[in-house]
C-alpha cells in the first residue's frame, strides 16, 4: 500500500466516523419526530371525533359571501355596528357613557345626561333599527375572511348605544320598548351564538353585569307586559349555558393547536406551506419540532384534566380547577381566573332568570311577591337555577322595599343579599307599577 493510499484512507476515516455519527443522530431525531408526529395526529383525531374544535376554522362559522341565508342576521349586525359610532355629537356620546356607568353602579344618572338620550337615539336611529332587525334573525357568523378585531370595537359601541337606549326609554316608563331593547342586548352579547364572542374571562363579567343592571333599571321604572317578560325569560334562559367554561377551554386549546400548526407547517398538524423560510430558520424550526410536539402533547393531557374538571358540578368545578395550580396560563389568563369569571357570569344570568320569573309571578298575582322561590316553579321556571358557588338553589328574599335574588358569591357565605359580597340584584318596588 503506497503512502498516498494510506493518507487517503486515514482522511476518509477521519471524516467518515463523524459523518456516520451525525447521520445516525439525524436518523434517530427524525424517527423521534415521526413518532411524536403520529402521537399528535392521534391526539388531534381524538379531539375531532369528540366534536371539539381543533383550529380557528372550527371556531369561526365558514359563511361565504353571497351564500348567507335570507334570514341571516350578519349583514344587519355588521351595518348596525358600522353606524353605531357615526352621526352623533360627542356630547351626546359622552352623556350616554355616563348614563350607562351610573346605572351599572346602581346610581341614578344625572338628569342633564338622561335628557340627551332621546337625541342620541334619533341621531343613530338607523343603527338601532338594524340591531332590532338582527335580533329576530339567526346569526351564523360573519362571512369568512372578515376580521373580528376591528368589528369587536364597533360591536361594543353598538352595545353601549343600545344600553343607553334601554335606560333612556325605561326612564320614560315605556317598559315594552325598553324590554325589547334589552333583549337585543342579550342576543348581542350572550347568544345564542352572539356576534360579540362569549370569551369568558374577567373582562367579560362587567358586560354581563351591565345587562343585569339594566334589567333592574327597567323594573324599577315600570311594569313590562306579559309578552315582554316572556321574551326576557326566553333570552336569559338561552344565555344560561352551563357548558360555557368547557367551551372556553376548548377554544383556547384550538388556538394553541392552530399556533403550533402555523409555526411548524407540519403535515400531521394540518397546516399548509406558505412561502419558503430562510434555510437556517427552517432547519432550526424543524430541529426543535419533536421537542415542541412533546411539549404540546403534555399540554393536551393537561387540557384533558382541565376539561374534565370543567364538566364537574358547581362548585366542585371551581375547586378542582383551582387545585390545578401546575397548569400554566391559557391565553395569558390562569384557568382559575377563567373559572371564577364563568361562575360570576353564571350567577348573574341565573339571578336574572329568577328575577324575571318573580316578575311574571307578580303580574299574575296582582303585585304579590312569591312566598318562596319554589313558588315560581314550574309555571315560570322549569326548576330553580343552581348557585354556582354553593350548588344549592339561587337565593331569594323579600324586603320591605322589594326583593333580592342572589348567589352567595366567591366567599360562599350567605350574607343575606348584600351586593358587596353576594352576586345578584336587588329590585325595588315600582312606584308607578300597575301590577
Amino acid at each position: 500500500m503506497t503512502a498516498d493510499r494510506v493518507l487517503v484512507r486515514r482522511g476518509f476515516l477521519r471524516w467518515a466516523v463523524p459523518v456516520l455519527v451525525l447521520t445516525l443522530i439525524w436518523a434517530a431525531w427524525n424517527a423521534w419526530d415521526l413518532i411524536e408526529g403520529r402521537r399528535l395526529k392521534e391526539a388531534v383525531d381524538t379531539i375531532r371525533r369528540s366534536g371539539a374544535p381543533t383550529s380557528v376554522a372550527d371556531l369561526e362559522p365558514q359563511v361565504l359571501i353571497g351564500q348567507q341565508r335570507p334570514d341571516d342576521a350578519a349583514p344587519y349586525y355588521a351595518a348596525a355596528a358600522a353606524l353605531a359610532g357615526a352621526g352623533a355629537s360627542s356630547a351626546d356620546s359622552a352623556a350616554a357613557g355616563r348614563v350607562v356607568v351610573a346605572v351599572a353602579k346602581g346610581d341614578v344618572p344625572r338628569p342633564e345626561d338622561l335628557v340627551r338620550i332621546p337625541d342620541l337615539i334619533d341621531q343613530r336611529a338607523d343603527a338601532l333599527r338594524l340591531l332590532d332587525a338582527a335580533t329576530s334573525r339567526t346569526f351564523d357568523g360573519f362571512p369568512s375572511g372578515t376580521s373580528y378585531g376591528y368589528r369587536l370595537a364597533e360591536l361594543m359601541r353598538l352595545f353601549l348605544l343600545s344600553g343607553a337606549r334601554t335606560i333612556g326609554v325605561a326612564a320614560t316608563g315605556d317598559s315594552a320598548r325598553a324590554t325589547a331593547s334589552l333583549v337585543a342586548e342579550i342576543r348581542l352579547v350572550l347568544g345564542p351564538n352572539p356576534p360579540i364572542r362569549p370569551w369568558v374571562g374577567p373582562l367579560f363579567v362587567p358586560t354581563v353585569s351591565q345587562v343585569v343592571s339594566r334589567l333592574r333599571w327597567i323594573l324599577q321604572h315600570g311594569a313590562p307586559d306579559t309578552a315582554s317578560l316572556a321574551a326576557l325569560a326566553d333570552a336569559f334562559a338561552t344565555a344560561d349555558d352551563d357548558r360555557a367554561l368547557e367551551r372556553q377551554f376548548q377554544r383556547v386549546r384550538a388556538f394553541e393547536l392552530e399556533s403550533f400548526a402555523q409555526r411548524y407547517r407540519s403535515v400531521y398538524a394540518g397546516a399548509q406551506m406558505f412561502g419558503v423560510a430562510p434555510v437556517f430558520t427552517a432547519l432550526r424550526t424543524t430541529a426543535s419540532r419533536p421537542i415542541a410536539t412533546q411539549t404540546l402533547l403534555r399540554r393536551l393531557g393537561e387540557y384533558d384534566v382541565l376539561l374534565a374538571a370543567s364538566r364537574s358540578p358547581w362548585p366542585i368545578r371551581l375547586d378542582r380547577i383551582a387545585a390545578l395550580r401546575a397548569l400554566p396560563p391559557l391565553g395569558n389568563i390562569p384557568p382559575s381566573e377563567t373559572a371564577a369569571a364563568a361562575a360570576q357570569v353564571t350567577a348573574l344570568v341565573r339571578a336574572a332568570r329568577v328575577i324575571v320569573a318573580i316578575e311574571r309571578f307578580r303580574q299574575a298575582s296582582r303585585g304579590a311577591l312569591p312566598p318562596s322561590i319554589d313558588a315560581v316553579v314550574p309555571a315560570y321556571l322549569p326548576a330553580v337555577p343552581g348557585d354556582p358557588y354553593s350548588g344549592q338553589p339561587m337565593r331569594y328574599r323579600a324586603l320591605s322595599s322589594g326583593y333580592v335574588v342572589y348567589s352567595v358569591g366567591s366567599d360562599r357565605k350567605d350574607d343575606g343579599g348584600d351586593m358587596k359580597t353576594d352576586i345578584g340584584a336587588q329590585i325595588l318596588a315600582s312606584a308607578g307599577s300597575s301590577r
